[in-house]
């Protein structure tokens, strides 16, 4: 995947399961990776769903990421299949 061109765009991400991958690189490449001629700037917004809590990959990953970067990282878990 390519990074916008426009540094400020909001980037919307769905993922179940292992699907996660991709987009996990991806937001790497926002927020960890060091680019001399780009900086994200804008909103990345990560709505990940499995059938389980316990089939959340990378959950405590990504929260940290949101709290590292809170105005330009927002992640929302969805569990199908288990009782409240």
């Amino acid at each position: 995947m390519l990074m916008p061109k426009d540094p400020n765009a909001t980037i919307i991400m769905l993922a179940t399961g292992t699907g996660i991958a991709p987009f996990r690189s991806f937001l790497w490449k926002m927020f960890f990776e060091k680019h001399d001629d780009y900086k994200f700037n804008g909103l990345a917004w990560l709505f990940l769903g499995v059938p389980t809590s316990s089939s959340l990959l990378y959950k405590e990953e990504f929260e940290k990421m949101k709290e590292k970067n809170p105005g330009n990282f927002r992640v929302d878990f969805a569990v199908s299949r288990e009782q409240t």
